[in-house]
């Protein structure tokens, strides 16, 4: 089987930090495992002059961002975004017609039409969709062109031979009135490659001076919905009661600056480290130096890449007790959960953790086996190649 597997985002390079990166090349390594020619579009790494607008001066930007009203910049980064996927769909063409596939392979993302356009060379189509997209940037990002994503993304739903929702998103997507017979649900996955580098650990250790405490710690972008600023408050009660604790964020993102402000301005910097985005190899490193793992919050229909790392490093996680995460893990046995959204009950839930080492290692322990049983992308890719041939089998037998 050939599988062209297209990442359209412009902004998502094959070997990036954040969990998407970790998602494209889970699911590519465990479609190559499986013996089948992968061909790749990535469009963060084959697209140079890309709508970042490489190259421009700072200068000028700055200008632009002081003259310019937000929403006119909003409107003008999206009409930008519109025409790199219509470019983007001619280097589509051409792989299409160099490598024949069989089944086209594409993550959902905003305002990406390609999936439309390619229904006309009756080739399988599958989209692996990631969020409620439309709703997202109209809440959080105040996107002037949201409606059209809507329509953009509905019409994608319609017209695709096979939906793969990741996480909780199947029952969301159905009410849309879209078939329930093709979408199929779809969790995240982690590597089984989790061997740790001791020197590595140490010189981590030394580099960031992570002292001989109690460490909790976050791993990943700092985004608005991570609410990080959930963290600093608890931290704050915490420390009212716990001083045998320290906070090890790793990782950049638009929320970083803000996040550390507010650590600034409550006065508790000693008690915080910020590592900034570290390499994969980095990242399992610094987990390891880390007793409790965070999800201060997350969108309630996903089950975080993060976790999954968490957990097959065997670490004890305290995480939102969304009903979809409820369905996936048990409190108490593979995982501490909170009351989303309350920082009392979420202090409570970390401070019983920082008292009791032994029910860390419960915890971390019984979520390991968790994760390496079922969620492990050889295990994630064998069920989505599984539904992938049946779909290409019935569209053989219909022509």
């Amino acid at each position: 089987m050939k599988i062209l597997y297209i990442s359209p985002n412009p902004n998502i390079l094959f070997d990036a930090r954040s969990g998407a990166g970790a998602h494209i090349r889970g699911i590519i390594d465990a479609f190559e495992s499986n013996v089948h020619a992968v061909y790749k579009i990535i469009a963060g790494n084959e697209i140079s002059n890309s709508i970042q607008a490489k190259g421009k001066s700072r200068w000028l930007k700055e200008i632009v961002k002081n003259i310019v009203p937000l929403t006119v910049r909003k409107f003008g980064k999206e009409v930008l975004l519109l025409l790199f996927y219509a470019r983007l769909f001619n280097r589509v063409k051409e792989r299409i017609v160099a490598d024949s596939p069989d089944v086209i392979y594409i993550r959902t993302e905003y305002l990406d039409f390609n999936p439309i356009l390619l229904k006309k060379f009756n080739i399988p189509i599958v989209v692996e969709v990631n969020g409620i997209i439309w709703e997202d940037m109209k809440e959080l990002y105040k996107s002037p062109l949201w409606r059209i994503g809507k329509i953009i993304e509905l019409k994608k739903y319609r017209i695709s031979d096979c939906i793969f929702a990741i996480g909780g998103l199947k029952e969301l997507i159905g009410k849309f009135g879209i078939k329930e017979d093709k979408i199929f649900s779809i969790e995240n996955g982690v590597t089984r490659d989790f061997s740790i580098d001791g020197n590595k650990i140490k010189h981590l250790q030394k580099k960031y001076k992570i002292p001989n405490k109690v460490i909790v710690g976050f791993v990943g972008n700092i985004l608005k919905w991570h609410r990080l600023e959930y963290l600093v408050l608890a931290a704050e009660e915490i420390l009212k009661k716990k001083g045998n604790v320290h906070y090890l964020i790793v990782g950049g993102g638009r929320q970083k600056d803000i996040i550390i402000r507010m650590v600034q301005g409550k006065k508790l910097m000693s008690f915080f480290t910020f590592t900034g985005s570290l390499t994969p190899g980095e990242v399992n490193c610094i987990i390891s130096i880390m007793d409790i793992c965070m999800i201060p919050d997350t969108l309630p229909y996903s089950c975080p890449v993060k976790l999954l790392n968490y957990g097959i490093l065997g670490k004890a996680v305290v995480a939102p007790g969304y009903p979809y995460m409820d369905k996936l893990l048990e409190n108490k046995k593979n995982i501490m959960f909170f009351e989303p959204g309350s920082i009392s009950d979420l202090s409570e839930k970390i401070l019983s953790l920082i008292e009791d080492a032994k029910l860390r290692s419960y915890l971390g322990k019984n979520l390991q086996k968790e994760v390496l049983e079922n969620y492990t992308w050889d295990k994630i890719g064998e069920k989505t190649l599984k539904i992938i041939k049946h779909i290409i089998n019935n569209r053989k037998r219909e022509s």
